[in-house]
């Protein structure tokens, strides 16, 4: 992309010549934007911690009860002290653990991941061009199409195969941007252009599912998102889950509307009749926290009744499309 932008550029620099179609367009444009929300890496890579820490399975002694016997045999502050020294639990469990645990757990535990959201863009737009210049007005959509589902089963294939975790991420988004820039001609019938403005932008993600924790930590000890604070049975000495501590069919959903700034570059080429083709990488800043309201009994306990998180709408689009001379 980078060698792109800097063809682009130079083309714009070293063009000789004015515009030699100065009018009126409507334009409709189509593209792609990658890494919706900028949620990639919390997708593949790092995940959400919980506010709630699991109980520590080990040896390790408080006083003279080790952490893995069971609660009954704990006394409160001994228990506490087992659940610190546990770790955070995880409410967004990232897709390479799941990998990680497909391959540890002999694949018992099966991942299948679908990385980061991919958007389909779609734009409609006014362009009017002058001596040198162009002014533009538009509106887009950008819809999520691809990626941001991530899926773990237990005993897949088998007559007890059970999916423990759902991960399903959504977003979308309107942008409606202003631009004034500069268009330069390029031989007899091309054009390169750059301009910058400013943007009105409304939407958000959603994040959708089931993260029931429990079982795996249960049938295989294996640790992986929200499984409650694991009790343990008083006669056995098994892992037993807390009820209604679980993440089930959680629908978050988070909005965020207001103001950004945007700039975009990109070449066009006149047609014979005097509609033109275009390609442009347009880069869209905007954002801000969204809040919203957690459905499960496991969100509530891991992120609280209402959580704010950062909302980006940001992101660059790799668009072509046609301008209709008018």
């Amino acid at each position: 992309m980078k060698k792109l932008v800097a063809f682009l550029v130079s083309a714009l620099f070293l063009g000789t010549g004015s515009v030699y179609a100065e009018g009126s367009y409507l334009g409709i444009g189509v593209g792609l934007q990658f890494d919706l929300a900028s949620l990639g890496d919390t997708i593949t890579n790092s995940g959400l911690d919980s506010a709630q820490n699991s109980r520590a399975v080990t040896s390790a002694t408080k006083g003279a009860i080790g952490c893995d016997q069971p609660s009954s045999s704990l006394s409160a502050t001994q228990i506490a002290a087992c659940k610190a020294a546990g770790g955070a639990q995880e409410l967004i469990v990232p897709e390479n653990k799941l990998i990680a645990l497909e391959k540890g757990s002999g694949m018992a535990i099966r991942a299948h991941t679908g990385s980061a959201m991919t958007g389909l863009v779609l734009n409609l737009f006014y362009e009017q061009q002058m001596d040198g210049t162009f002014m533009r007005g538009g509106v887009e959509y950008v819809k999520r199409i691809a990626g941001g589902r991530t899926r773990a089963t237990l005993f897949e294939g088998s007559p007890i195969e059970t999916e423990w975790l759902k991960h399903e991420w959504d977003y979308y988004a309107w942008h409606i941007p202003l631009y004034y820039g500069v268009n330069i001609a390029v031989g007899d019938s091309g054009s390169v252009y750059a301009g910058a403005g400013i943007n009105y932008s409304e939407g958000g993600w959603n994040l959708g599912g089931t993260v029931l924790g429990d079982i795996p930590a249960g049938l295989l000890g294996t640790f992986a998102g929200p499984h409650s604070s694991l009790a343990y049975d008083a006669v056995t000495g098994n892992i037993t889950g807390i009820a209604g501590q679980n993440v089930y069919k959680e629908a978050a959903k988070f909005r965020v509307k207001g103001l950004g700034f945007n700039y975009v570059i990109g070449v066009d080429k006149k047609m014979a009749g005097g509609d033109k083709l275009f390609f442009e990488l347009e880069t869209i800043v905007a954002g801000k926290h969204g809040t919203s309201v957690t459905t499960s009994a496991g969100g509530r306990a891991g992120l609280g009744g209402v959580t704010a998180y950062p909302i980006n709408l940001s992101g660059t689009r790799y668009k072509f499309g046609y301008k209709i001379a008018m």
